[in-house]
């Protein structure tokens, strides 16, 4: 080992957001393969799985050999070969039929597991809250607690306790504030 690892700043470990290490953000860890909200084996198990479901209660069916064509031919006077190349004919447009409709039954299944795993989480904020915060209010100062109850239906005798990011925790309906500086604007 060179004499450079054994200094005291590479033994020591610790934090490196510090110095002229400061402002940096740890590695995303890309290789485990996140696309969207979920990673690369929750998009593989979720398309096997609607592709199961549509095979269970849709399912395609299977492509059978056209026997009784291959022994009406027969039966009519062809040679075999000749009534045995028009029955695998036929198979074969029937199979490639019923792959075409496969593939497409995986195209659907794959845009619909990539859409979801595309979509934005919905904003579970009111247009109070998000205006409170876009006129610069902090969620949980008085403040914002004050506007709140003025622009929502709180007076109204429903309780709306809030998280600290500024979403809604619980609506209840006729229960009194526990805030002993609670005051009821419409009574």
């Amino acid at each position: 080992m060179s004499i450079t690892l054994k200094r005291p700043m590479f033994r020591r470990g610790g934090s490196t957001n510090t110095g002229i290490m400061s402002g940096l953000v740890d590695r995303t860890n890309y290789k485990e393969g996140s696309f969207g909200n979920m990673t690369e084996d929750q998009i593989r198990s979720n398309i096997d799985m609607l592709v199961g479901l549509q095979n269970q209660f849709a399912p395609v069916s299977k492509t059978r050999i056209p026997i009784g064509e291959i022994g009406f031919a027969l039966a009519s006077g062809a040679p075999l070969i000749d009534a045995l190349g028009a029955g695998y004919k036929k198979f074969v447009s029937e199979d490639d039929k019923r792959r075409a409709l496969m593939d497409q039954r995986k195209q659907a299944a794959v845009s619909t597991v990539l859409g979801q795993a595309l979509k934005t989480p919905k904003d579970a904020r009111t247009t109070a809250i998000k205006n409170a915060m876009a006129m610069g209010l902090k969620p949980g100062t008085k403040e914002f607690n004050d506007y709140l109850t003025a622009a929502t239906i709180k007076g109204a005798g429903l309780q709306i306790e809030l998280n600290e990011d500024g979403t809604v925790k619980s609506i209840t309906e006729g229960k009194k504030s526990k805030d002993p500086n609670y005051k009821q604007i419409w009574q």
